[in-house]
C-alpha cells in the first residue's frame, strides 16, 4: 500500500515536471521581442517522452503558455475573469488532444515514434482541433523555411520525422544545442513589415469596444469618415486603400443605410478605398462578421468571416450566433488589379484557414483585421500577430494588418 502511494506520488511529480517543461517551451517560443522560431522544436521534445499521458501533459503546458494572454483577454471580453480562466483552460485541454490521440509510439520500434509525431503534427492542423489551440509548430517552421511554401511543409515533416528516428541520446544532444540556438536567433530575426504593402495601408485605431447603441454607431461612422477625409487631404496620389480593424463599424442594419452612404461619399470625395469591419444580422437571426470594401467608384464588395471566435461569437445554442463556413471565398478584388485574401481576427489563430487560402491561390496580398480592445495587456494580441507573420513568411506573402486597441486614457 505504501509503495503504491509512493509510486503515484512519483508519477504525479513526473507529470507535473513534464507539464512545467512544456509550459517553459511555450513561454520561451512565443512572446514580445522574438519570433516563434523555437516552436518548431515542440514535436521534437515530445519524442523524448514515454507514454500518451506524458505527451498530453507536455502539449497542454505548451499550449496554455502560448495562450497565457487569453485569461485577461477573454475575461475582458466577457467582463469576468472566471470566464477568462475557463476559456483558457478549455483551449489548453482541447489543444493538447491531437498530440495525445496520435501517440502510439513503442520504444523498440522507431517507426512508431516517427508515425506518432507526424500524425500529431498533421492532425493538429485540422479543424476542430485547430480552432482550439495556438502555437502550432508550423509557425516556427515558417520563420526557419521562409518562402518555401508547400515544399517547406514537406521539409519540416521530413526533418521532424528524421529526428524522431534517431536514438534517444542523440535526440537529447541535438535539442540541448538546438533550443538555445533557436531562442537566440528568434530575438535577432527580421520581422515582417505589416503596416502597408502595395496600395493598402493599415489604420491602427484606439476605438475600444464596438459601438453598442445607435448613437455610438452613428458616431463611429462619423469618426471613420473624418479619418478618411483627413488622409485624403494629406495626399496628392490616388489609389490608396485604407485597412481598418475588425467590427470597426459595429452592427449594421437597414437603419444605417444613410450612414453607409455618407461613408461612401467620403470615399468618393477623398478618392481613397476602404476595407473595414462590420457585423450584419440575416433574416433567420444568424449573424455574419464581415469585411466591407468600398472604392471611389461607388462600388462595394463583402467578405464573410469563415470561422468566428468561439463562445463570444460562435455559440451554436443561440439564435443570433455567428456562423462557421470554411467554404466561404475570402477574396477581395482591389482597384489596380490587386487580389487580396482577408483574415478576420480569430482566423489568425487557425493555420488551416491560411493553408486553405494558399491551396486556392489566386491572390497577391493578405489583409488581417484584428480587434484587441478588451484589455491593455497585449500579450495575446502579440501572439496573434506572430501567427500570421509565421504563415506569411512560410509562403512568402506580404501582409497588411490593422489592429484596434482599447481607448487611450
Amino acid at each position: 500500500m505504501f509503495l503504491q502511494s509512493r509510486q503515484r506520488e512519483h508519477r504525479a511529480a513526473r507529470l507535473g515536471l513534464v507539464f512545467a517543461l512544456g509550459a517553459c517551451l511555450g513561454w520561451l517560443a512565443w512572446g514580445e521581442g522574438r519570433t516563434a522560431l523555437l516552436a518548431l522544436a515542440m514535436p521534437m521534445c515530445l519524442t523524448l517522452l514515454s507514454g500518451r499521458l506524458a505527451v498530453y501533459f507536455f502539449a497542454a503546458g505548451y499550449h496554455l503558455a502560448v495562450l497565457r494572454g487569453a485569461v485577461v483577454f477573454i475575461g475582458g471580453w466577457f467582463d469576468t475573469i472566471w470566464m477568462g480562466l475557463l476559456g483558457w483552460t478549455v483551449l489548453g485541454i482541447v489543444g493538447a488532444l491531437p498530440w495525445a490521440l496520435s501517440w502510439w509510439a513503442q520504444a523498440d520500434r522507431p517507426w512508431t515514434r516517427v508515425a506518432s509525431v507526424l500524425a500529431g503534427f498533421l492532425v493538429s492542423l485540422l479543424p476542430f482541433f485547430a480552432v482550439l489551440q495556438g502555437g502550432h509548430p508550423l509557425y516556427g517552421w515558417g520563420y526557419a523555411l521562409e518562402g518555401m511554401g508547400w515544399v517547406g511543409i514537406i521539409i519540416a515533416l521530413a526533418i521532424t520525422g528524421h529526428f524522431a528516428w534517431m536514438p534517444k541520446v542523440e535526440r537529447m544532444r541535438v535539442l540541448a544545442v538546438l533550443i538555445p540556438a533557436l531562442l537566440v536567433v528568434s530575438f535577432t530575426q527580421q520581422r515582417a513589415e505589416m503596416r502597408g504593402a502595395g496600395p493598402v495601408h493599415a489604420v491602427a485605431t484606439h476605438l475600444g469596444a464596438p459601438p453598442s447603441s445607435d448613437r455610438e454607431t452613428v458616431d463611429r461612422y462619423l469618426k471613420v469618415g473624418e479619418i478618411i477625409k483627413g488622409v485624403g487631404r494629406g495626399l496628392d496620389e490616388d489609389g490608396l486603400i485604407l485597412l481598418f480593424p475588425e467590427t470597426t463599424l459595429g452592427a449594421y442594419d437597414s437603419s444605417f443605410r444613410f450612414n453607409n452612404r455618407m461613408l461612401m461619399a467620403s470615399v468618393e470625395v477623398s478618392k481613397i478605398g476602404v476595407v473595414i469591419g462590420r457585423e450584419v444580422t440575416l433574416d433567420d437571426g444568424t449573424r455574419l462578421n464581415q469585411a466591407l470594401y468600398l472604392n471611389p467608384k461607388g462600388e462595394e464588395q463583402i467578405v464573410n468571416q469563415s470561422n468566428p471566435a468561439l463562445l463570444s461569437m460562435w455559440a451554436p445554442w443561440k439564435k443570433d450566433r455567428f456562423t462557421i463556413d470554411w467554404a466561404r471565398d475570402n477574396r477581395l478584388y482591389l482597384d489596380g488589379g490587386t487580389v487580396a485574401r482577408v483574415l478576420i481576427c480569430y482566423e489568425e489563430f487557425l493555420p488551416f484557414i491560411f493553408l486553405r487560402d494558399e491551396w486556392r491561390g489566386g491572390h497577391d496580398l493578405v489583409l488581417a483585421m484584428s480587434n484587441a480592445w478588451p484589455t491593455d495587456d497585449m500579450t495575446l494580441a502579440g501572439v496573434q500577430a506572430t501567427h500570421t507573420e509565421g504563415m506569411a513568411k512560410l509562403f512568402g506573402r506580404k501582409v497588411v494588418r490593422a489592429e484596434n486597441r482599447p481607448t487611450k486614457k
